[in-house]
C-alpha cells in the first residue's frame, strides 16, 4: 500500500491542475489525506460527501468514487455540462454507470429521471447502494445488463474497478463474468433522452450500433462518450465513432463550467468527448441553468 506522501504525489493534479480542486489546495489536501487515512484504519465502506446533499458509499480501491470526492467533480467538464444541462423530469440515460456517480449527479442534484445500466453483478450492487442511499429509486431505472448492437451474452472483467470491460475473445483468463446484453434501442423502447452517458471502455461503437433508432431521431440530444484509444482492442477506432455521430447530426464540443460556455471542437481526441445535436438548444439551457455549490464553489 503507497504512503501518505506517495498518495498525495500520485494525486498532484487534482491539487494543482483540477479547476475545483487547486481553488483550495489545503481543503483538497485534507480530503485526500482523511481518505487515505481513514480507509486505511477501518479497512471497510465509508460513506462520503457528494455533491449539495448527496453522499456516496466508497470501498478502499474504488478509485472512480474516491477522486469525485478530492476534486468535487473529477470528470469537471464532462459532468458540470450533465449538471447544466439536465431538467426536473429530462431522462438521462447511463451506459457504464459504474457505481453511480454521473447516476447520483443527474439524479439527485439536477432531478432528472435516469435508466442507469451496468453490467458487473458486484459493480451493479454498489449502483444500487448508492441510489438507495440517495433515496433515488423512485427516479432511477436500474439495468444489471450490458450494451451492445444485438441481445446476447458477453463475458465482462470483475476485478478493474471504473475499466471493467468486455473480455470475451480480447482479454482471455481474466477474473470475467457472463452476462445478458441488450441494445440500447430494445431497452429504451422509445424513450428519448436528452443526455446519454456512454463509458464502455472500448465498446462504445457496438453500444451506438444497437441504438439506429435513437441516433435517427430529430430531436436534441446531447452524448458525452469515452474516447480514449482503447477501442482498439476490439478493432474500433474513436475516428469511426466520431464519423458515426457526425453522420447523425452530432458535433464534437468543449465546455467550461465556469463560463457555461459549449463551443465546437477540433478534430482531437481526449478522455471524453460532449456530442450535441442542436448546439443552440444546449448552449440556452447551459446559460440558464442554476448554479451548484461544489466544495465552496459556485458552479
Amino acid at each position: 500500500m503507497p504512503s501518505l506522501v506517495q498518495a498525495l504525489t500520485s494525486y498532484r493534479h487534482i491539487i494543482f491542475e483540477h479547476p475545483l480542486g487547486r481553488r483550495n489546495k489545503w481543503k483538497t489536501v485534507g480530503r485526500i489525506a482523511s481518505w487515505q487515512i481513514g480507509s486505511r484504519v477501518l479497512g471497510e465502506a465509508a460513506v462520503l460527501d457528494f455533491v449539495e446533499g448527496t453522499r456516496m458509499v466508497v470501498r478502499p480501491g474504488m478509485v472512480g468514487l474516491t477522486v469525485n470526492y478530492y476534486a468535487g467533480l473529477y470528470e469537471f467538464e464532462e459532468m458540470g455540462f450533465v449538471l447544466h444541462t439536465l431538467r426536473e423530469d429530462d431522462l438521462f440515460v447511463d451506459v457504464g454507470a459504474n457505481a453511480g456517480s454521473f447516476t447520483v449527479l443527474a439524479g439527485g442534484v439536477a432531478s432528472a429521471r435516469c435508466v442507469s445500466i451496468e453490467p458487473v453483478p458486484a459493480t451493479f450492487g454498489a449502483l444500487r447502494t448508492n441510489v438507495a442511499l440517495n433515496h433515488l429509486q423512485g427516479r432511477v431505472e436500474l439495468h444489471n445488463v450490458g450494451m451492445g448492437a444485438e441481445n446476447g451474452r458477453l463475458r465482462f472483467s470483475t476485478e478493474d474497478d471504473a475499466m471493467n470491460r468486455v473480455v470475451q475473445g480480447v482479454h482471455p483468463g481474466e477474473p470475467s463474468v457472463e452476462v445478458a446484453v441488450r441494445t440500447l434501442d430494445g431497452l429504451l423502447d422509445g424513450r428519448t433522452p436528452t443526455c446519454l452517458k456512454i463509458d464502455v471502455e472500448g465498446w462504445e461503437t457496438k453500444v451506438l450500433e444497437g441504438a439506429p433508432q435513437l441516433l435517427g431521431q430529430a430531436h436534441p440530444l446531447a452524448i458525452v462518450i469515452e474516447m480514449n484509444g482503447s477501442g482498439s482492442a476490439y478493432g474500433f477506432s474513436d475516428a469511426s465513432v466520431d464519423q458515426l455521430l457526425r453522420a447523425h447530426g452530432l458535433v464534437p464540443c468543449s465546455y467550461d463550467p465556469l463560463s457555461r460556455l459549449l463551443t465546437p471542437e477540433p478534430d482531437t481526441f481526449g478522455d471524453n468527448r460532449i456530442y450535441v445535436r442542436e448546439r443552440a438548444f444546449f448552449q440556452a439551457r447551459l446559460a440558464d441553468a442554476r448554479a451548484f455549490h461544489i466544495h465552496g464553489t459556485a458552479v
